[in-house]
């Protein structure tokens, strides 16, 4: 793993634009998501996704888990948790990976359209439980169903509040609605998690935090609701960041 380029992250943040993604999207290699994906496979696709998470997608997990020698801290905080949305900052490409090894949860995961990928890779990622998001108003109806179906069948749904990648990034960023938005529609609370890392003789490893979960409040509209959630998502991920790292946001 590389750090991010400092220079470009620092035009970033003069500019105040902590959502944008630093790395180009081949639209080519990306598969458009309509109202005909899968988001809930069924048939001969749901038994072949089962083959290929449990002989590519878990040992590319673990490895993964090993290479990045990532420490879980706050199992506690989930310990009774049958259906939530998690939020995770994003600082390494697999990631997603890290969350799904360390919560030992079903779980699936919220991506750009863009990462609903052509070929093996793509396969090997809607496996894992990726659902991508669309520019298709069918598609994202779909997809709110499935949301709400994941979650009442006892699932985690884990989302990139940040929006973008920004690799070996310390620091949070603000966050976007989208995952807060579903935390309050299907009343499921949500769980902060946040990535810090160590370096070691040129490598990088991770500790995932899983911070305590926040909830809606019933006496709240659901946009007071929303923005309540998001603001304490921010403030639980700058405490970490604050705590670990030893520096002042």
């Amino acid at each position: 793993m590389k750090k991010i380029n400092q220079l470009e992250i620092k035009q970033l943040e003069e500019k105040k634009q902590f959502n944008e993604h630093l790395k180009p999207f081949d639209e080519e290699m990306c598969l458009e998501v309509n109202k005909d994906f899968p988001y809930i496979p069924k048939g001969l696709l749901k038994v072949k996704r089962c083959f290929q998470n449990i002989f590519v997608v878990k040992p590319f997990t673990n490895y993964i888990f090993r290479k990045t020698k990532t420490r879980v801290f706050g199992k506690a905080n989930i310990q009774n948790l049958k259906s939530a949305i998690i939020t995770c900052n994003h600082i390494y490409m697999f990631d997603c990976l890290v969350v799904k090894k360390a919560l030992k949860h079903k779980i699936k995961m919220v991506g750009a359209e863009k990462n609903n990928k052509k070929g093996w890779f793509g396969e090997m990622m809607r496996a894992g439980g990726l659902l991508p998001l669309s520019s298709n108003f069918s598609a994202m109806k779909k997809f709110e169903e499935t949301i709400t179906y994941y979650l009442k069948n006892n699932h985690f749904v884990l989302f990139y509040p940040e929006q973008s990648l920004w690799d070996l990034y310390e620091k949070p960023r603000p966050l976007k609605n989208g995952a807060f938005h579903f935390a309050v529609k299907n009343k499921v609370p949500i769980v902060p998690t946040f990535i810090t890392f160590r370096e070691k003789n040129g490598e990088f490893y991770f500790d995932y935090n899983i911070l305590p979960p926040i909830y809606p409040n019933k006496n709240l509209s659901d946009k007071e609701n929303i923005e309540k959630l998001k603001k304490q998502n921010e403030k639980a991920w700058k405490q970490q960041y604050e705590l670990y790292y030893n520096k002042k946001l």
